[in-house]
């Protein structure tokens, strides 16, 4: 199973500088729905994010995962290169695998890097 990242939801506004409040819900909007493994309506989530924030890390990165999982790999590839250029300085410290919430540092850039190699070769 792939591994989607996302930081606590209280720590978006210290994260994400110039982060608004609505950022911050949307972005955990999208983590639920990643937990939950609905992935249409994750993708539906995070493609509004980026319609505002075309540069979001972690709408990136786990846009790439519920493209992933819906089996549109070519889209998942965009989405994980895009994080790991933009998200370089973004800290994940949760984790979700196999639908279980784990604790970790790494970056969104590293994530992205995991979960790009697990896609199949164009």
């Amino acid at each position: 199973m792939l591994r989607f990242a996302a930081i606590a939801f209280l720590t978006f506004g210290l994260a994400l500088p110039g982060c608004t409040s609505q950022r911050s819900r949307d972005l955990e909007v999208g983590w639920e729905l990643m937990q939950a493994q609905n992935y249409l309506a994750a993708r539906d989530k995070y493609i509004e994010i980026l319609a505002e924030y075309p540069n979001e890390p972690f709408a990136l990165l786990n846009l790439g995962v519920a493209y992933h999982n819906l089996g549109e790999y070519d889209l998942a590839r965009q989405n994980y290169e895009a994080a790991i250029v933009h998200g370089k300085n973004a800290e994940v410290t949760r984790v979700v695998e196999q639908g279980s919430v784990t604790t970790t540092v790494t970056t969104v850039a590293d994530k992205s890097r995991e979960n790009l190699a697990l896609l199949p070769k164009p």
